[in-house]
């Protein structure tokens, strides 16, 4: 057991951010966080960070508070560069990386060498947040909090940050994510709880196929199973993994007379319902 939460209620504002009678989180995978925005994740997080306390409930810890590390989604930068931002542990923490290994860890995150004299407070959003990301790393943390990693950050830095989550997690740093995106849900084996209005509810339903970005006449287009079209927004290309949300897909028995970019005619095969939700084939 990593973190334990019995009778957790948080109010704020008159308002009940969270009320979870239980829950439990173990080591091994990483463990996620989901839910649209305001569901409840940043809070939780932090209260299990110890950065906030509940107003009602217990949450118990298998790992000393000093080491637990939680990263913001919009973390902080201290005085000083890039390099020394990632350093930080060092001044406090005999056990931190050394030298070489925090080096290594910045290169690994895509951090380039030429970024590390620069002044941490003149760095994009996504570079801070792979800069927070070695810091936390560097203070060899024994569970790691992140909210929304992948939020301010570029393809090839997101991908850097799930590649160095892997090793991290294998080496026995207990993970827990904060986030809204499916491509991390989907890119990185976990255990994944969803969160609504502050409770613990069914994982989304969600429609996730592999598809081959390609752009023809002006347009860009995902092709997925047998050669389906489906007009898309992204700067993305090639081989890539395509999420709908349920609440994203109406069905209709005729023709709608509307914006959305793509209609297909098709037929309803079979109607499962599996509680609130209907799955259709």
């Amino acid at each position: 057991m990593i973190f334990a939460a019995t009778n957790l209620v948080c109010v704020k504002d008159g308002k009940r951010i969270l009320d979870i009678p239980g829950l439990v989180i173990g080591g091994g995978r990483p463990f996620i966080l989901t839910g649209h925005n305001g569901a409840g994740k940043t809070t939780l997080l932090r209260i299990l960070a110890g950065l906030d306390r509940p107003s009602e409930g217990i949450v118990q810890t298998g790992v000393d508070a000093g080491s637990t590390v939680y990263c913001s989604q919009r973390p902080y930068m201290f005085a000083g560069s890039a390099y020394e931002n990632a350093a930080y542990a060092r001044r406090y923490r005999k056990d931190a990386m050394d030298k070489d290994a925090i080096e290594s860890l910045l290169l690994s995150l895509r951090i380039e060498r030429c970024l590390w004299r620069r002044h941490a407070g003149n760095l994009s959003a996504g570079e801070a947040q792979r800069v927070a990301l070695a810091r936390a790393l560097a203070a060899r943390p024994r569970a790691l909090l992140l909210d929304e990693p992948l939020s301010n950050v570029e393809e090839k830095g997101s991908d850097a940050i799930l590649a160095e989550l892997d090793p991290q997690n294998r080496a026995g740093v207990a993970i827990v994510i904060a986030t809204h995106d499916p491509e991390m849900r989907t890119r990185m084996p976990a255990t994944v709880v969803c969160l609504a209005d502050g409770r613990i509810a069914a994982p989304e339903r969600e429609n996730i196929f592999d598809a081959d970005i390609i752009r023809a006449h002006g347009e860009t287009y995902a092709l997925l199973l047998d050669n389906v079209r489906l007009r898309c927004i992204t700067e993305l290309a090639g081989k890539r993994r395509v999420v709908f949300r349920a609440q994203d897909v109406v069905l209709s028995r005729h023709k709608l007379d509307s914006s959305m970019a793509n209609q297909f005619a098709g037929r309803v095969t079979a109607l499962n319902a599996i509680g609130d939700t209907v799955e259709v084939t």
